[in-house]
C-alpha cells in the first residue's frame, strides 16, 4: 500500500507528461527496491531468471515503458495500459500469485488503472 500511496500524486493520464511522471514514480521505487535485496536473494534470483525467456514470450518492463513514454510511443492510454498489464500477467505466470513481485505489479496496476480511469 505504501506503493499506492507515494504515486497518488500523479492524478490524470490525460496527456504524455502525467503518464511519464508515473512511470518516473515506478522506476523511482523499484530502483530502490534493487537496492536493498541480499546476496542470497540475488543468486535465488539469477538461478530462477535463467529459465524466465522459456516462460514469457513477450517480456515487458518499467524500464521499456519509460523508454516508450519519453520518445512519445504512446499515442493511446490503452497502449501504455496493455503494457503495464503485461508487466502484472508477466510477473503472475513467472512467480505465481504470492510472490512479492506480483503483488508490487499488482499494486502498480491498481494506480494505473485508477489514474487511467480504465
Amino acid at each position: 500500500m505504501m506503493l499506492l500511496h507515494s504515486i497518488l500524486c500523479c492524478r490524470k493520464l490525460s496527456n504524455a507528461a502525467n503518464v511519464s511522471k508515473i512511470v518516473s514514480h515506478f522506476m523511482h521505487l523499484s530502483m530502490a527496491k534493487r537496492f536493498s535485496i541480499s546476496l542470497n536473494s540475488l543468486i535465488h534470483l539469477f538461478l530462477k531468471v535463467r529459465n524466465y525467456y522459456d516462460k514469457i514470450k513477450q517480456p515487458m518492463d518499467l524500464g521499456t515503458i519509460h523508454e516508450r513514454t519519453t520518445a512519445n510511443k504512446y499515442t493511446k492510454v490503452v497502449d501504455f495500459m496493455n503494457d503495464i498489464r503485461l508487466i502484472h500477467d508477466n510477473s503472475l505466470l513467472f512467480n505465481g500469485p504470492m510472490s512479492q513481485y506480483t503483488h508490487v505489479a499488482e499494486e502498480i496496476l491498481a494506480v494505473a488503472v485508477e489514474e487511467a480511469q480504465v
